[in-house]
């Protein structure tokens, strides 16, 4: 008999624990409450992404990279459409909402985990890193999605801020709630819901 464990759920729940934690944080200006408020922001969006991951192994019961990859596109929300495709369901649009916060909770998780030494670059033009954030798609994609801390708090980059710890573990939620009624099954963390639902601050 076989007994599978879906990770998928723990991620989705570590999301938002740290979603719900990083909006209690008391920012009294000193730099452990900034930093601990950056440990929570950065494992929600970590959780988020690792939710929409798991999600995508999980159903297709396989680590497959997707058949048809495209650069620049998430590889697990290539293969949650190419499951709904198999199913003769209607794909997720790139330009849909769904798919663009997913995408940037994806995109912002594998800047925070794979670093570039010239990511955070700040000055003039000709003095930043060519992969600075600052001035870049992604930031203008952040800036759209959730509100940034204010510029009086310091010790970490604004945009780790508690909306953005609420908004990507809602999109990830939001994306495959999507995915799971267009392949017409209940989600697999539907009977979670009551736990994974952040309110935004």
């Amino acid at each position: 008999m076989l007994l599978r464990s879906y990770f998928s759920l723990h991620h989705a729940q570590m999301a938002a624990y740290h979603a719900r934690t990083s909006r209690n944080l008391d920012l009294d200006g000193s730099e452990e409450a900034a930093i601990a408020l950056g440990a929570h922001v950065s494992a929600a969006v970590i959780s988020a992404g690792a939710f929409i991951d798991a999600t995508a192994n999980e159903v297709a019961e396989n680590d497959a990279r997707p058949r048809n990859g495209a650069k620049g596109l998430p590889a697990s929300l290539l293969r949650l459409n190419e499951l709904l495709e198999d199913a003769n369901a209607q794909q997720v649009d790139h330009t849909d909402p769904l798919w663009m916060d997913a995408q940037t909770v994806i995109d912002l998780r594998n800047r925070l985990i794979h670093y570039k030494h010239d990511w955070l670059d700040m000055g003039t033009e000709n003095m930043v890193g060519e992969n600075s954030l600052y001035g870049s798609p992604l930031q203008s994609r952040l800036e759209a999605a959730f509100e940034f801390l204010p510029t009086t708090v310091h010790y970490i980059p604004r945009f780790l801020s508690p909306d953005c710890a609420a908004w990507a573990i809602n999109s990830a939620s939001a994306f495959l709630d999507e995915f799971f009624a267009r392949l017409g099954r209940t989600a697999n963390h539907d009977h979670l819901r009551h736990r994974i639902e952040v309110e935004r601050p």
